[in-house]
């Protein structure tokens, strides 16, 4: 069939990490490292990762005007860890979803989209205590499901020399292991992370625009967007302080966030282009024990200017 397509992607990954440091006591570790260990003394983690993954699409043409768009993914990852260190316990994840998308264009320049979704995963991660210390227990065995129908509807519309865009919708996020069940050291950011086993997904509604202007010489357009999350998760950093570093646990919380991207381009010369490029974003705690203050590791308003300059051929 003409107007009919199937498409299909089988993948598999696997991911092998290993971090390396000289052995260094303390808490309750002993002062050398034993010998009987199923790993060497300067193993400090390491994660193994096997993904697998399957996606399925389909496109039927029903008309000149309408365009449908169907399909399912699912992944599954079977994560084991090894070495002295311990941030994240090992774990699997299986992930399952189906989408239905239709596309409507009332004319070349005229185009209605709309589309629903729905997604469940299921999370299991294994308990952990420390090797030397027994009776420490750093995580514990927990099952956790999520499942949730997510839908967008939009419409652009682009005369001549314009581009006007309206979206809304509503998303879902399971949360991620580390979200989960962390309680170690992040080495990288040199803080200690706690999660939280008792997570729920993390749902948004948002409604974002856009609208643009271009010419042979001169561009300029913008993006503003709203986002509400009923529950976002986020890492809060404490005033509590574990082996020296700060504690920051992973909470979630309602939060209003809004913000735009602007960008502009002028060309000075056939081969030489100013533009410049701004965001901006605000988020907003709505609840917590941080009611009223902004989302921590928000990123700040920037602007770049850049001149580029551009030639076909040399010579």
């Amino acid at each position: 069939m003409d107007n009919f397509l199937v498409e299909t992607n089988l993948g598999f990954q696997r991911n092998f990490r290993q971090e390396w440091s000289r052995y260094v006591a303390h808490d309750l570790m002993p002062p050398v490292f034993p010998e009987a260990m199923p790993f060497p003394a300067e193993l400090e983690r390491e994660f193994e990762k096997d993904y697998y993954s399957a996606v399925v699409k389909t496109e039927y043409k029903v008309s000149k005007k309408l365009l449908i768009t169907s399909g399912f993914n699912t992944n599954y990852q079977k994560n084991s860890i090894n070495g002295r260190g311990f941030i994240i316990p090992a774990f699997w994840q299986f992930n399952l979803g189906g989408y239905l998308l239709a596309k409507y264009s009332f004319s070349d320049i005229s185009v209605f989209r709309i589309g629903g979704r729905y997604d469940f995963g299921e999370i299991q991660t294994e308990s952990y205590f420390d090797w030397y210390a027994p009776f420490n227990q750093r995580a514990s065995e927990k099952k956790r499901d999520f499942s949730s129908f997510s839908w967008s509807v939009g419409y652009n519309y682009t005369p001549s020399n314009w581009i006007f865009k309206l979206n809304a919708g509503k998303s879902f996020r399971m949360p991620t292991p580390q979200e989960l069940a962390a309680n170690g050291l992040n080495y990288h950011y040199f803080r200690y992370e706690i999660g939280d086993s008792t997570l729920l997904p993390e749902i948004s509604w948002q409604l974002d625009a856009g609208v643009e202007f271009s010419s042979k010489r001169f561009a300029i357009g913008t993006s503003p967007f709203l986002n509400y999350f009923s529950n976002y998760i986020y890492l809060n950093p404490t005033s509590n302080i574990e082996r020296g570093y700060q504690i920051f646990n992973y909470t979630q919380s309602r939060v209003f966030r809004y913000g735009a991207e602007v960008h502009a381009h002028y060309d000075l010369l056939k081969d030489l282009r100013l533009g410049i490029i701004g965001e901006y974003v605000y988020s907003l705690q709505l609840s917590g024990d941080k009611e009223g203050f902004t989302l921590p590791f928000s990123p700040a308003p920037s602007a770049i200017i850049n001149l580029k300059y551009q030639k076909e051929k040399l010579g």
